[in-house]
């Protein structure tokens, strides 16, 4: 007893001791009995050579999933949606075979994690053990065993014949090869007949050693049911879902109920329902199908079509007598239909009496009665069969229990909604399966919504790279002592400010108990390599009425981007000061809540491992309101008193506040400020901030010294300020790459280089891989909103993909991203001193005095064909002050239409329509920009030049011509009048290959847009600050 366990290794090439049911029965008896066996030191001895050689498995001791065995197999033809491997696992003891289809052998944990779920193998009462080659894809498997308390091992190198999963690939490829000839269907269905052939194998005879019972039966105990069982490639019909008949309905189609397809297998392994491919490569999962035997052969009467209701109980019927009948023939040398008559003479008794009703019921198309039938035999043999000689997981395991979000509180909007799926994909406590699942919900929620679907992969980018640490396993290690400080400080904090625990018996504690808000215990590394506790609230949970108010406005303003490259860029800078100040724990320093108002919070304490109560008199992280209160009822209020900062509040921009004594700019958003002024007033507002709040240190902008504001790095030079996103950039490669996204070697010098799935063909991606796709544009949604001007037109055309991710999106995400791998240090710029100005590339005319702006506007003629952009022209605009570009859009949407009964964007037959409908998208931003510029205390012209390429455009500002091919578009609405007024815009004709604009609408040449993006736009390194 406790002596070392070890494994004799002398094996031949040809040793291969357990069968598949795919195997020919000539095959059972020729086998090598030389082969791998487990012994026991204190019962045998080992030598280098066996005198004794001995069976590899005790087939008849072995039990379900105690020894498996796993291997990848790829495809060798293009397969539906996008699949390029398989991982194929099979068990020694009940022949149950696994295939799960993968895009890369890096997922095969995940494989490996669907099969120990679907099998309960870590539950059962005795270990398992798993063999693999020792292939460096297997090494995530091979962890995630342990992690899981099964056993690995790895199969002796160049000893494959050892592994039974090498063989079992080319028996399950050609059966698929068979069904895939016989029955005619696309190559690209191929992984999907290979997954059939798997299905339909579990429901198969095994062997005599085995005693022919099916794999499913040695696994469970249980036989079988073959009822729903189908052949592969029968055509069929869907049911139509409600929302699909209406449409068919408002098509004029009131007779089609269903639609027209072939089946193609099942959705899981363990389930009946049936896998539907219908027109356009789409495949819908159903029980609700009807199928068209006749042109098969089959016995439709038996199969006949069971209702939604009655699939599942079709499930629990033993039709497998049939198969014991004649599996067991083949042992004697008789035909099936031989046998059969034989165990009819036998008994009698079913086809006498039972056979007899069945037959009845059947001609005269009364399924419920077959099917009662045939469950009363079910029972009767039930009863005299015995219990299985293992034990198996039976109906007594339960799921782990999950948290109940309570739906009432929710708000009954897609939004809401959506938001609250996003929780889960926010929660690092929740497992890569079930963020995929929450992923795949939430953009069935947002419904095509493009808002909703950008802030989707807003949400997710900002959880890119979101690595919280565990405090088990810190705790654990050799920095203990420093991590309990860090969470005793953290709740320290907020005990000095807005908590006060409870303990029992205090008044509140069970009213606490009751309705606390659950929050979190968060553990972290700062950039310093300290640790950092944190504890955040989880707002989504609170009931948001009885919380605040059900008139609460959750609105909080924060400063736009654009306000901040308008401060930095601003022309002829010269020595004024720039510089940004941070408010240490912002919320905690808000204001309490009014009256006496406390809510209640609990937290586990992850040290003492139990729940700790609290009362909150004021916001916390992670509340829907804490912004609100802080940035509209503390610190907005504290800049604004005359008496105080004394400050004046944008109304158009309200994180926007200008000192008119002292010329400066400051700029909130939540708890980071920029300010931009002379040295006297900087420091002046430095020294308010420091009297009012327990701030940073101010961070001042020099030569050699940059600031992040942010996440865009401020950079200046003796002569130029620029503004980068070099470091970004280099974080989202990395984190993008772990998580699977592959890009460019070869050299890519635009983000964009042709359409994107223009056919609509292209395959649909996994949920893993669209969360992949959604979070690499949202990160890519953050570079053309900083800096990244040159992508905002690939990122627009790439997140019209979104709602509905391919495997084209995909790959022009990557495209993407390795164009700015390749283009890192590409940074928007300005001259300190308006002396250095470049004024060859301002086209505005000179007789004009815009100031040195000069203003871009175009808009293409539908020629994006993709199917979901329905032929809308693309609107972009470039807004330029002297070298230094601080606005730029690219976009499908417009304000502006032929008339206000149409209310959206819309295709056009005029390219001279689409331009003024860009003319006047552009015009309504400019509005909005002089509103900014205004408010800031510097100075825009007005009226301001709209310069633009196309002719039609510019006359029908001026309203110079009558009698054209526009009257179509209606004069009187507003957005005519206002490009019409030349106290606001001029329109101006400038030369299609000098107008900045055609980055925004079109893809142009390589050297057109290097050309137009070298104008607004020049490298910086870090290399060279350094």
């Amino acid at each position: 007893e406790g002596a070392p366990v070890v494994f004799s290794l002398e094996t031949t090439d040809k040793d291969y001791e357990d069968i598949s049911t795919f195997e020919n029965e000539d095959d059972l008896e020729t086998r090598d009995n030389n082969s791998l066996q487990l012994l026991d030191m204190t019962d045998v001895k080992i030598h280098r050579q066996h005198q004794n050689p001995t069976t590899r498995f005790d087939l008849e001791n072995l039990r379900p999933y105690e020894v498996m065995m796993a291997d990848n197999k790829d495809f060798l033809m293009d397969v539906r949606d996008g699949y390029k491997t398989a991982f194929v696992c099979i068990d020694v003891k009940t022949q149950r075979k696994f295939l799960i289809k993968l895009r890369r052998k890096q997922f095969n944990d995940e494989a490996m994690a669907e099969i120990i779920a679907l099998t309960g193998a870590h539950k059962l009462p005795y270990r398992c053990r798993l063999f693999t080659d020792g292939c460096g894809s297997m090494d995530e498997v091979r962890r995630l065993c342990l992690n899981m308390g099964i056993l690995h091992t790895y199969v002796p190198p160049h000893k494959q014949s050892l592994n039974d999963a090498e063989k079992l690939p080319d028996r399950i490829w050609a059966a698929a090869r068979t069904h895939m000839l016989e029955s005619g269907a696309p190559l690209y269905l191929f992984a999907d007949c290979c997954e059939y052939v798997v299905y339909v194998d579990q429901y198969l005879a095994t062997n005599a050693k085995r005693k022919w019972l099916t794999p499913i039966e040695l696994a469970t105990g249980k036989v079988p049911s073959i009822l729903h069982l189908v052949k592969w490639y029968t055509p069929c019909h869907v049911a139509s879902t409600k929302e699909k008949r209406h449409t068919m309905r408002t098509n004029g189609d009131f007779l089609t109920t269903g639609e027209p397809g072939h089946f193609i297998g099942y959705q899981s392994l363990d389930s009946p329902v049936y896998r539907v491919v219908l027109g356009g490569c789409r495949v819908v999962h159903s029980i609700d199908v009807t199928f068209d035997f006749q042109h098969e052969n089959l016995p439709p009467k038996l199969i006949s079509q069971p209702k939604s209701g009655q699939l599942q109980e079709a499930l629990e019927i033993d039709l497998s007598t049939s198969y014991q009948n004649a599996t067991q023939s083949r042992v004697n040398g008789q035909s099936a239909k031989e046998a059969n008559s034989e165990k009819e003479e036998d008994t009698g008794t079913f086809q006498e009496a039972d056979g007899d009703r069945l037959q009845e019921a059947l001609d005269g198309d009364r399924s419920q009665e077959a099917l009662e039938i045939l469950k009363d035999k079910s029972k009767a043999a039930a009863k005299t069969e015995g219990d299985a000689p293992w034990k198996t997981l039976g109906d007594n395991l339960q799921p782990r229990p999950r948290p109940q979000y309570n739906e009432s509180k929710r708000q009954n909007n897609n939004r809401q909604q959506v938001l609250s799926v996003m929780a889960c994909l926010l929660d690092d406590e929740e497992r890569g399966s079930v963020k995929d699942t929450q992923l795949k919900a939430a953009l069935e929620l947002a419904d095509g919504d493009e808002a909703l679907v950008s802030e989707v992969a807003h949400y997710l980018a900002m959880n890119v790279s979101r690595k919280d640490i565990s405090w088990n396993a810190e705790l654990k290690g050799a920095n203990s002592e420093v991590v309990i400080k860090a969470f005793n400080d953290e709740l320290t904090s907020l005990c000095k400010t807005i908590l006060k625990e409870l303990q029992p018996g205090d008044e509140d504690y069970e009213k606490c108990v009751k309705e606390a808000t659950t929050a979190r215990a968060l553990l972290d590394v700062k950039r310093d390599g300290s640790y950092k506790g944190r504890i955040v609230k989880r707002g989504f949970e609170e009931n948001l009425e009885e919380a605040d108010g059900p008139e609460f406005n959750y609105y909080a303003h924060v400063a736009e981007v654009k306000a901040v490259r308008a401060a930095v860029l601003r022309p002829n800078r010269r020595n004024r000061m720039l510089a940004v100040k941070d408010v240490c724990t912002a919320f905690l320093q808000s204001i309490k809540y009014p009256d006496g108002k406390v809510k209640y919070v609990k937290v586990r304490d992850p040290v003492k491992k139990v729940w700790r109560f609290f009362v909150q008199y004021g916001p916390m992280y992670g509340e829907n309101s804490a912004p609100v209160w802080w940035g509209e009822r503390t610190l907005a209020p504290y800049l604004e008193d005359p008496k105080g900062c004394n400050f004046r509040r944008g109304q158009n921009h309200k994180c926007v506040y200008f000192h008119t004594e002292k010329d400066m700019l400051l700029l909130t958003y939540v708890d980071d400020l920029m300010i931009d002024g002379d040295e006297q007033a900087v420091k002046w507002c430095d020294k308010k901030l420091d009297d009012r709040f327990d701030c940073k240190p101010l961070e001042i902008l020099a030569p050699g010294k940059p600031i992040d504001f942010l996440g865009i790095t401020i950079i200046m030079t003796v002569d130029r300020i620029y503004l980068s996103m070099e470091p970004y950039i280099e974080k989202m490669i990395k984190e993008l790459t772990e998580l699977g996204l592959v890009l460019s070697n070869r050299q890519v010098s635009m983000p964009l280089s042709g359409p994107i799935n223009p056919d609509g063909d292209s395959p649909s991606l996994s949920p893993k891989e669209a969360r992949l796709l959604l979070t690499g544009n949202g990160c890519c949604a953050w570079l053309s909103q900083t800096t990244r001007m040159d992508g905002s037109h690939a990122f627009s055309r790439v997140g019209q993909h979104a709602s509905k991710p391919t495997v084209a999106a995909l790959e022009a995400l990557s495209h993407m991203v390795s164009y700015y791998s390749q283009t890192r240090d590409l940074c928007l710029s300005q001259p300190l001193f308006i002396e250095d100005v470049d004024h060859s590339i301002n086209m505005c005319p000179e007789n004009e005095n815009q100031l040195g702006f000069h203003l871009y506007c175009d808009t293409d003629h539908a020629s994006n064909k993709e199917p979901q952009n329905k032929s809308r022209s693309q609107n972009g605009h470039v807004f330029m002050i002297d070298e230094g570009c601080f606005d730029w859009c690219s976009k499908a949407s417009s304000v502006a239409f032929a008339t206000p009964l149409i209310g959206e964007a819309h295709a056009d037959t005029n390219t001279g329509a689409v331009e003024i409908y860009g003319t006047a998208n552009a015009t309504h931003e400019l509005l909005s920009i002089y509103y900014l510029y205004d408010e800031a205390g510097m100075p825009f012209p007005i009226p301001f030049v709209l310069l633009m390429d196309n002719t039609t455009s510019e006359a029908f500002c001026k309203d110079t011509v009558k009698r054209s091919k526009l009257k179509y578009i209606d004069c009187r609405q507003d957005w005519v009048q206002m490009i019409r007024n030349k106290n606001i815009v001029k329109a101006r004709h400038v030369d299609g290959k000098f107008n900045l604009a055609d980055m925004e609408t079109k893809i142009l040449p390589p050297k057109t847009f290097v050309e137009l993006r070298g104008k607004a736009m020049r490298p910086f390194s870090f290399k060279e600050l350094k």
